[in-house]
């Protein structure tokens, strides 16, 4: 059964492994109803998010679930109202030979209801391998039965706003492929024939006409290929759309890249702004005081909304790193936050009485208690230490009142390993600066510091560590008066 609220009516699954079912997976607050449902889409003003997972997954179980996709999103401002999974193949039975049209009904048919649900036209999709191309032949209007095979349901286009489509199989699986994935075969040679909107492989995309009433628009298609994933290895490039915003990743090769594209912060940084181009509140006009630009600092910035009888909410959307660069987290909320996110996973925070929350519902931080370094930290194979870590003795990340130096080592079955580090907030790379064995850091200056660190260990998978510290406390030298100066009594 899905986790669902009482009141949503989650169609049936009719074909394929969860054939009789009604659709499981999640989706909403399941402690609210219709109507606040409503009242959240329109407060938050995002475009709601359907999440559709892929062959032999299921949602909210398993290898291929979408929950790190779900949480992502929760960092980045989105609330449970407006995430929505479905789960078409039963518990995640695999579907080789007609996977499209044994789960296309159930899929168009969750798509409406939740439109209905939240009384909206348009939504986001983020679909992973299967659920890219069902996502494009719902669109198509594909029929459920198989013999011969039928476009002539009705056509869903008007529901995307943005496609993100993550490690699909648009051009099939090559020659060799089975059922509705041989590249040639009937399937594939029809999947991307569409004439409305322009036709391409993307239909009504940018520069073309928009989709029909009530809510004419252009759709925004994203496409990210796990590059030599195990769909990329039998049919290169065949995840990628003419017309889309395509981009390669290397997040590692067979069901491990396959894998990773999903749950990676970095390409879900990438995906993060096309959201939400068909926004289902009218548009507000927001305007400041100060143009863009470089100015001495204290510099205060005044906001103005249109209609004035809207509230301004101040938001931020980082991630943690940077949140702590910025003042608006310390070092130890710094620990709390990258354990919920990550390091380089964006999440909103909310500016409420002059301090930087998580939900704006809840002014208090109500962080949990950050667990203890060695619980979270990557393991050096066969040591029990951390990859990457301070050395014993000198300053841990945390607060401090003056200048310090700290050693950070690195070394895996006692054999030193290069570090890749940055000192700036950005993400280290192999392009960063290195060491080898350890390294003496200085920290001299009030405020907020971060050392980031990566490297890959001897089975070559990556380990990000990143180490804050706060130095307060230091007294700034008096300035040096002129001969003769009295001060004033």
């Amino acid at each position: 059964m899905g986790s669902y609220p009482s009141d949503f009516p989650a169609p049936p699954d009719q074909g394929g492994p969860g054939a009789g079912q009604p659709v499981g997976g999640f989706g909403g607050n399941p402690t609210a109803v219709r109507d606040e449902h409503r009242q959240a889409v329109q407060r938050i003003g995002k475009a709601p998010v359907l999440l559709v997972h892929g062959n032999g997954g299921a949602a909210d179980t398993g290898r291929w679930d979408m929950l790190d996709l779900r949480r992502m999103l929760l960092g980045a401002g989105y609330t449970d109202e407006l995430i929505w999974a479905p789960s078409y193949l039963g518990t995640g039975t695999l579907d080789l030979f007609t996977p499209h049209t044994d789960n296309v009904a159930e899929l168009r048919d969750f798509l409406d209801i939740v439109c209905t649900y939240l009384d909206v036209d348009v939504v986001d999709v983020i679909a992973h391998s299967l659920g890219c191309s069902l996502t494009y032949a719902v669109c198509r209007g594909l029929e459920r039965h198989t013999a011969p095979i039928d476009w002539g349901q009705p056509k869903k286009w008007q529901r995307l706003g943005t496609f993100v489509a993550l490690a699909g199989a648009f051009h099939g699986l090559g020659s060799g492929g089975l059922g509705e994935w041989r590249t040639g075969g009937e399937f594939m040679n029809e999947l991307l024939t569409e004439t409305l909107g322009d036709g391409g492989e993307n239909p009504f995309g940018p520069g073309k006409p928009q989709t029909a009433a009530p809510t004419p628009h252009n759709i925004t298609y994203f496409c990210g290929v796990a590059r030599g994933d195990f769909i990329d290895a039998q049919n290169p490039g065949t995840g990628l759309l003419a017309g889309a915003v395509n981009k390669n990743y290397n997040v590692g090769t067979g069901l491990d890249g396959h894998e990773n594209i999903k749950e990676s912060p970095l390409v879900f940084a990438d995906f993060l702004p096309l959201l939400n181009r068909e926004p289902p509140a009218p548009a507000v006009k927001l305007t400041v005081d100060q143009d863009s630009g470089a100015y001495p600092t204290p510099l205060t910035v005044t906001p103005a909304v249109e209609p004035a009888a809207l509230a301004v909410a101040v938001t931020a959307t980082a991630d943690a790193i940077r949140h702590l660069l910025a003042g608006r987290i310390d070092a130890t909320e710094f620990v709390s936050y990258s354990q919920q996110f990550g390091f380089f996973t964006p999440f909103a925070l909310f500016l409420i009485d002059g301090d930087w929350v998580l939900d704006p519902n809840r002014p208090a931080r109500r962080l949990p208690q950050p667990a203890p370094a060695d619980t979270t930290d990557q393991r050096a194979a066969g040591r029990g230490l951390p990859l990457i870590r301070v050395r014993a003795g000198d300053p841990q990340p945390g607060p401090h009142p003056g200048p310090i130096t700290v050693t950070i080592e690195a070394s895996e079955l006692d054999k030193p390993v290069t570090v890749y580090y940055t000192r700036d907030g950005s993400l280290p790379t192999t392009g960063s600066a290195s060491f080898t064995g350890h390294a003496q850091f200085d920290i001299t200056n009030n405020g907020n510091h971060i050392i980031a660190c990566y490297t890959t260990d001897r089975d070559s998978h990556p380990h990000y560590q990143a180490f804050p510290y706060t130095l307060t406390g230091l007294v700034v030298p008096a300035r040096p008066q002129p001969r003769g100066h009295r001060p004033d009594r």
